[in-house]
């Protein structure tokens, strides 16, 4: 980083928009624990989030909550995700190993017959 990690750190504490994110966990009623968090708590949680991995020492993502911190190499970034998927979950399926030597047969097969070029 160009600046030191707690400039990219400050001015990200500084910027965020914490009272849009609390009106949506209000209105959704996203609770941390048995209470929708404050303005202090989402700004301290995400202060904690992004010294985390400002020097990479808790690698370049950690999250909670909704909220999460990147590493980006050259600056910081902090989000928060109210949605989010990903598509690894299939591979942790029973059938996944299966399937993907099944695959892996047939494309070897298809190119000695010629099939696949």
């Amino acid at each position: 980083m160009t600046y030191s990690g707690e400039k990219h750190v400050d001015y990200i504490i500084e910027r965020f928009d914490f009272e849009r994110v609390k009106k949506f966990m209000d209105a959704d009623d996203w609770k941390w624990g048995y209470s929708v968090p404050t303005i202090s708590e989402l700004k301290s949680t995400a202060l904690d989030l992004l010294m985390g991995v400002k020097d990479g020492g808790y690698g370049d993502n950690m999250l909670t909550g909704g909220l999460i911190a990147t590493n980006c190499g050259d600056y910081l970034k902090l989000e928060f995700s109210i949605e989010d998927i990903e598509s690894i979950y299939l591979n942790l399926t029973d059938n996944y190993e299966k399937d993907k030597k099944l695959k892996e047969r047939k494309d070897k097969l298809e190119v000695i017959n010629g099939v696949s070029t």
